[in-house]
C-alpha cells in the first residue's frame, strides 16, 4: 500500500479536531504535483485536509489533464458537497468503476465507494444527471444526429464515472433507473450500423460488472437485451460472464427481486428463483408487507412456493401455512386449525430458531403427514447458537473449494469469505487456498466482521442477530460436512493415515452437529412403523438395523464395528416415496435407501 493510501486510511480514524501540523504533513505526503492526477480521488481526499492553495492547484491540474472527460470533471466538481466519510471511502477504495483487481463483481471486496455515495443527496443528483446525459448521447448516436465513431461515444476516463453512477442508482433502487439502464446497456454495446464495433466497449463492460454487483430486475433484463443485440465478440463474451452471477445476486435483494412476480410463469426454474430469493431473506432480515405477500401467494409462480412454506407475522408469533381455496387464502397452524390473518402487517418466513421444540416437531409431523416437499429446507432446517466453533475438521481441499464456489464463497489466501447481508464471515484453514488446489487441510475457526467505513471491523457472535448467526454457521457446516465426509469416502489410500485417523477420531468424539440432529428427526418420522416393530433403532449417532449401523454424520455402514460396503441401490426402488425430504440432503436420502435395503433383508 502506498503512503498516500495509508494516509487516507488513517484520516478515516481521525476523531475530533485535526492537529495543526496535519495540513503540512498531508501536503508532504502528496508529493510532487505531477503525481497528483494519477489518482484524483485519493489526492482530493488528502487535499481536503490540507490547505486551500493545494486544493486549487489540484483542481487546475485535473481540469487540464482531463479536459475531454466531461463526466469525470463534473464528478470532481461536486466532491466539495460530499461528507468526509464519502470522500475518504472514494479516495481509499481500490474500486475503479469497472472491477476490483482480481475480484470482478465481488460485492464483498474492500471499499466499494457506491455504498457510501448512495447516502449522499448531492451524489445521487449527480448520478441521475450523468446517466440522463449518457442516455441522451447514445440516443443521438443511434438516431444519426451525432456521427458514429467506434468507441468514441465517451472518453475512456468517463466510463468508470457513468458505471459508478449506475451502481449508486441501483443500490438505491431509484424509480428513474430502470428506463435509463434499459437504454444505456444495449445501446452502448451495438453500433447503429451493421458494423461489429460498439459505441463504447468500456462502458458496456463497466455496466455489465455494475449489474452483476448490484442487480435489479430491469438491469438484468437490460443485460439480456444487450446479449441479444451485441455483435462485438469480445464484449459479448464479457457480458455473458456477468449474466448468471447477476441473476444469483438478484436473489439476495428480495424486496427488489419480487418485482419480477408479474412477469414470471409457473415453471420449475421460476419457482426455484423465487425460493432462492425468499431463503436469502433469512440472513438479509427481510419481511414483506401484507399486500406484497398476498401478491406473492396469488401469483402463478409464487403460489406453489408460498403454500409449501411456513410463515410468521412477527417475532414470537407462531407459524402458519396457507392453502388456496375458492374463498381465498386459508391460513392454519401446525395442528391444522384455521387462523385469521390481519389486513395489514409484515410477513416473514418462519425460522425454527424462533420456535420451541414442540412447535418444531409439530411442523415436522405435519410435513410428513402431508408428504409435502418444501422448495428449500425449512422445518428441518439446522440452527446454531453461540458459541459454535468449526475448528479441527480435516477437509478435502478440492471438494471444499468446489462446493465453496457454488455456494458463493470467495477464496482468500488461507480462508473463505462470504457475505450474509451486512455481515462478512471468514472460514480459515491451515493451508493455502487457490483455484485448482488439492490435498487436505484442517479448519482453524471462524471470524465475523461488519463493514466499517472503507474496511471491516471484527464483531463478536453475541452481537449478531441470532438468525443471521445461525444461517452463517449453517453455510459453514455444509462446507465442513461435505468436505469432511469426502475425506473418509475416498478410500483409495491417497489420504495420509494420520489425517484419516484424526478425522475419524474427531467424528467419534464430537457432539453430533445440527445436520445430524435434523437427519435423526427426519428418520424418526420416516421409519416410525419399523421402529415400533423393533426392526430399526435410531440412536444419537447412527441408525441400527440388526448388527448393521449407518452413521448419521457420514452415511458410513459398519457391521459389528467393521466397515462394509453400502448395500444401497442408487438406481433401485426406494422403501417409499418421500417427496417431502429436504431437497438438498443427498446424504439423508442415501441413509434412507441404505436402511431400507437393510431392513428389507432383516
Amino acid at each position: 500500500m502506498s503512503l498516500p493510501a495509508i494516509a487516507v486510511q488513517c484520516l478515516g480514524w481521525l476523531d475530533g479536531e485535526a492537529p495543526p501540523a496535519l495540513a503540512a504533513e498531508l501536503r508532504r505526503i502528496l508529493g510532487e504535483p505531477a503525481e497528483w492526477t494519477r489518482s484524483i480521488h485519493q489526492s482530493y481526499a488528502l487535499a481536503r485536509w490540507s490547505d486551500a492553495a493545494t486544493r486549487a492547484e489540484l483542481a487546475a491540474l485535473v481540469a487540464g489533464k482531463y479536459r475531454d472527460a466531461t463526466y469525470l470533471l463534473a464528478e470532481f466538481a461536486m466532491l466539495d458537497r460530499l461528507s468526509d466519510q464519502a470522500v475518504l471511502t472514494l479516495g481509499g477504495s481500490d474500486w475503479v468503476g469497472i472491477y476490483w483487481p482480481g475480484a470482478a463483481g465481488d460485492r464483498e471486496g474492500p471499499g466499494d465507494p457506491a455504498l457510501a455515495l448512495a447516502a449522499e443527496p448531492a451524489y445521487v443528483a449527480f448520478a441521475r444527471d450523468a446517466l440522463r446525459r449518457a442516455v441522451l448521447r447514445l440516443g443521438q448516436i443511434h438516431a444519426g444526429a451525432v456521427p458514429y465513431v467506434a468507441d468514441g461515444a465517451f472518453a475512456l476516463d468517463d466510463t468508470p464515472v457513468i458505471a459508478r453512477a449506475a451502481r449508486v442508482a441501483a443500490l438505491r433502487d431509484e424509480p428513474w433507473f430502470p428506463d435509463m439502464i434499459g437504454a444505456l446497456l444495449p445501446q452502448s454495446c451495438v453500433a447503429p450500423t451493421a458494423a461489429k464495433t460498439a459505441p463504447s466497449q468500456s462502458l458496456a463492460i463497466a455496466l455489465g460488472h455494475s449489474v452483476e454487483g448490484v442487480p435489479t430486475p430491469e438491469a438484468v433484463r437490460a443485460l439480456r437485451d444487450a446479449l441479444g443485440v451485441v455483435r462485438h465478440a469480445g464484449v459479448q463474451k464479457k457480458l455473458a460472464r456477468n449474466l448468471k452471477p447477476a441473476e444469483r445476486a438478484l436473489m439476495e435483494r428480495p424486496e427488489v427481486a419480487l418485482r419480477m412476480l408479474a412477469s414470471l410463469k409457473s415453471g420449475k426454474r421460476e419457482q426455484a428463483m423465487l425460493a432462492s430469493c425468499l431463503e436469502s431473506g433469512y440472513w438479509l432480515v427481510t419481511s414483506l408487507d401484507m399486500d406484497a405477500w398476498r401478491a406473492l401467494a396469488r401469483s402463478a409462480a409464487g403460489a406453489p412456493v408460498a403454500q409449501a412454506l411456513v410463515w410468521t407475522l412477527g417475532a414470537g408469533d407462531a407459524g402458519f401455512m396457507i392453502q388456496s381455496t375458492p374463498q381465498g387464502l386459508l391460513a392454519s397452524d401446525s395442528a391444522g386449525r384455521p387462523l385469521a390473518l390481519p389486513d395489514a402487517g409484515r410477513v416473514s418466513l418462519w425460522h425454527p430458531l424462533a420456535a420451541d421444540e414442540p412447535e418444531r416437531a409439530a411442523w415436522q409431523a405435519l410435513l410428513a403427514a402431508r408428504r409435502l416437499r418444501q422448495p428449500f429446507r425449512q422445518v428441518y432446517r439446522e440452527f446454531y447458537l453461540p458459541p459454535t466453533d468449526f475448528s479441527g475438521h480435516v477437509l478435502a481441499v478440492r471438494r471444499l473449494l468446489g462446493l465453496a464456489r457454488r455456494e458463493g464463497w470467495r477464496i482468500g489466501y488461507d480462508d473463505l469469505l462470504r457475505g450474509f447481508g451486512a455481515l462478512r464471515v471468514g472460514f480459515s484453514v491451515n493451508g493455502k487456498l487457490y483455484p485448482g488446489a488439492d490435498g487436505y487441510c484442517v479448519s482453524t475457526g471462524l471470524r465475523f466482521e461488519r463493514r466499517d467505513g472503507i474496511g471491516w471491523r471484527t464483531c463478536a457472535p453475541d452481537g449478531i442477530a441470532p438468525v443471521v448467526f445461525s444461517e452463517a454457521c449453517r453455510a459453514v457446516d455444509l462446507l465442513v460436512s461435505t468436505a469432511g465426509i469426502g475425506l473418509d469416502d475416498d478410500g483409495d489410500g491417497a489420504v495420509p493415515d494420520e489425517l484419516r485417523m484424526l478425522h475419524l477420531h474427531r467424528l467419534s468424539e464430537v457432539k453430533p452437529g445440527r445436520m445430524a440432529d435434523l437427519r435423526r428427526s427426519a428418520l424418526l418420522q420416516i421409519f416410525a412403523p419399523l421402529i415400533a416393530a423393533g426392526r430399526v433403532a435410531v440412536g444419537e449417532r447412527d441408525v441400527r438395523v440388526g448388527d448393521h449401523a449407518v452413521s448419521l454424520a457420514t452415511g458410513r455402514v459398519t457391521r459389528g464395528g467393521a466397515p462394509v460396503a453400502s448395500p444401497a441401490r442408487p438406481d433401485g426402488p426406494r422403501l417409499a416415496a418421500l417427496p417431502w425430504l429436504p431437497y438438498d440432503e443427498v446424504l439423508l436420502e442415501r441413509i434412507v435407501d441404505t436402511v431400507g435395503v437393510l431392513a428389507g433383508g432383516a
